[in-house]
């Protein structure tokens, strides 16, 4: 089973969020070593690029904007992507201008060196919210993913060319095209480049819409499936891991009839606040279910996600869904920061 990966899981101060900036090179680093004490697989959703709204950096995610006090967040803008890109292994990438989820490779590929083994392989997002940071974002992917591999062999197999972007043909058009335009670059680097989607579904009968522009050039698609969380409340998760375990069967099917090539991966959560359903013991139930079908079945599904990100809770559960969660009133994010839900294990 893999894990998705998130840095930004520090909890707001003073009822308002801390800058996503806020956070250094060695705390990331410490929490990937967390999370590689239970995973060995990891996803991210982007490289951070932090956008010309000229808005506070804190407060651009998923294109929903939330109204902070101006001096709370650092503001940091980048201009549109030169013609000229500059790339190499020893490019400075992530120390301006971006979120620090873009240190992950490297921090990953720095625990592998260490430890002199494929301790973590991972896949990078590239995120989509508008077109000329998402061509930064995949630039970047890229020659992050080159730089992590110097570090240590094999540590990035892989680009995730957008997630939830792709809704229907005119998306997928897009991201088809790119595919293409990045395909030998990928090829001369041994990685891979997918996409990450919650419409697996659209595969189904080759619907054209979708299916045929993306997986002819896609080498792996990542199928978001959501359990259904009102049937565990009566004992029925044994029956709620099946049915997700049944949509990816499904889905790969669709998807091999089409693209016999293309590796299917899963996605899936299940938050442990936010609800009726959504408790610590189910979480574990779920997430314990849904590792013991993938080892039957020897399919990777990616769980969402490692550590909490309180920010997240603009919505119902999503601040809930990591594995462990940062203590509360921690001085500091490098010592006996983490808290393992389940058990109250400190890491």
């Amino acid at each position: 089973m893999g894990i998705v990966f998130s840095p930004f899981v520090k909890h707001d101060e003073g009822g308002f969020q801390v800058p996503r900036t806020d956070y250094t090179f060695a705390e990331v680093e410490v929490m990937l070593k967390v999370t590689n004490t239970r995973f060995h697989f990891l996803a991210t959703y982007g490289m951070g690029v932090i956008g010309n709204l000229n808005l506070p950096t804190c407060a651009i995610t998923r294109n929903y904007i939330k109204q902070l006090k101006p001096n709370h967040c650092l503001i940091m803008s980048i201009t549109a992507p030169q013609s000229k890109r500059q790339t190499g292994t020893n490019r400075t990438i992530c120390e301006t201008n971006h979120e620090p989820i873009c240190w992950t490779a490297e921090a990953v590929a720095k625990i592998n060196r260490d430890r002199s083994t494929l301790a973590f392989r991972t896949l990078i997002g590239a995120f989509h919210t508008a077109d000329d940071i998402f061509i930064t974002e995949l630039n970047d992917a890229f020659d992050v993913a080159k730089k992590a591999n110097a570090i240590y062999p094999e540590t990035v197999h892989g680009i995730i060319f957008s997630s939830d972007y792709v809704t229907g043909p005119t998306q997928a058009s897009e991201i088809d095209k790119l595919l293409l335009q990045y395909r030998s670059e990928a090829d001369e680097n041994n990685l891979m480049i997918g996409i990450r989607t919650d419409r697996c579904s659209e595969f189904r009968n080759g619907n054209a819409s979708i299916a045929f522009h993306i997986l002819m050039h896609s080498d792996f698609i990542i199928c978001i499936v959501a359990p259904n969380p009102v049937a565990a409340a009566t004992n029925e998760m044994e029956a709620v891991v099946k049915s997700a375990g049944k949509m990816l069967t499904k889905v790969t099917k669709w998807i091999h009839d089409i693209q016999p090539s293309v590796l299917v991966f899963g996605q899936s959560v299940w938050a442990s606040d936010g609800g009726e359903w959504y408790t610590i013991h189910n979480m574990a139930e779920y997430w314990a279910g849904i590792n013991d079908w993938a080892v039957q079945n020897e399919f990777l599904v990616f769980m969402t996600e490692a550590i909490d990100n309180p920010w997240k809770k603009w919505t119902t559960n999503a601040a809930y869904e990591g594995w462990w969660h940062l203590r509360l009133n921690n001085e500091t994010l490098l010592e006996d920061g983490y808290v393992q839900k389940i058990d109250g294990m400190i890491f």
